[in-house]
């Protein structure tokens, strides 16, 4: 009787685990589609001069060797909290 019992919880207890795990990649399955859509667009711009990205100022002959460690930092924090702005001026 008590395997029984821990039988079932370890039943429910991987039922709960795929379930949450098969929610989780459904986001991330919506993200990539959102992606994919997102790179089929064709953009025409003209006359920016600059560009910033997540507050960061971009020079057009810059490398990403040229990004110090609070920029890398400040990019990384844009992208985790899903705010990554872009600025064409």
């Amino acid at each position: 009787m008590i395997m029984m019992n821990k039988l079932k919880n370890i039943f429910f207890t991987l039922f709960l685990l795929t379930i949450i795990l098969s929610f989780s990649s459904c986001d991330v399955l919506n993200q990539m589609s959102q992606v994919q859509q997102l790179a089929l667009c064709e953009f025409d711009v003209h006359g920016v001069e600059k560009v910033r990205v997540a507050g960061i100022e971009l020079d057009e002959n810059m490398d990403r060797d040229d990004l110090n460690a609070a920029q890398l930092m400040q990019l990384t924090a844009a992208v985790f909290q899903k705010q990554m702005l872009v600025d064409l001026i």
